[in-house]
């Protein structure tokens, strides 16, 4: 995704094409955490999607819980 988005970039001559990556906050949010960082430093991604309906047990999360919503959004 990120190289599409350099050449595209590239070939506009501006920064138009920007990337988003999917996390699962609910699904080890340590360990989505550091993906997001690795992802953001190593790709330049610009923002992160969700699926708060989504879990890994079928258990949904809200973006405003105190134990996956708010440690994901801060």
């Amino acid at each position: 995704m990120w190289q599409s988005r350099e050449r595209f970039n590239t070939i506009a001559k501006s920064q138009r094409v920007i990337q988003h990556c999917q996390v699962n906050p609910n699904d080890h949010l340590d360990l989505q955490l550091a993906i997001m960082e690795r992802v953001k430093n190593e790709h330049g991604c610009w923002c992160f999607k969700c699926y708060p309906e989504w879990g890994p047990t079928d258990k949904a999360y809200q973006l405003d819980s105190e134990d996956v919503g708010i440690p994901f959004i801060l």
